[in-house]
């Protein structure tokens, strides 16, 4: 793979999380909805695109955990506290 495009690659897996962190976070309230509700899909698939992304491109994360001050063994879990 090329420097550009390891590059833009790394960009774009950068916004993802920064979008995906955001979104875990804005709707962390619906995570815990008590014993009768689940949260919906949708924040699962959340969850795992982070995972994802934290797992597959671990130098984009990296990069991201520097930017946001987060720590490098944070998971997508803990952008819902």
């Amino acid at each position: 793979m090329s420097t550009t495009t390891n590059t833009a690659s790394t960009t774009k897996a950068i916004k993802d999380l920064t979008r995906l962190s955001a979104l875990l976070a804005k709707y962390s309230h619906r995570w815990c909805l008590g014993a009768d509700r689940e949260p919906s899909r949708r924040m699962y698939a959340w969850v795992d695109a982070y995972e994802a992304i934290r797992e597959e491109q671990p130098e984009a994360f990296a990069a991201y955990c520097a930017q946001t001050h987060a720590c490098i063994t944070h998971t997508a879990y803990d952008c819902l506290a």
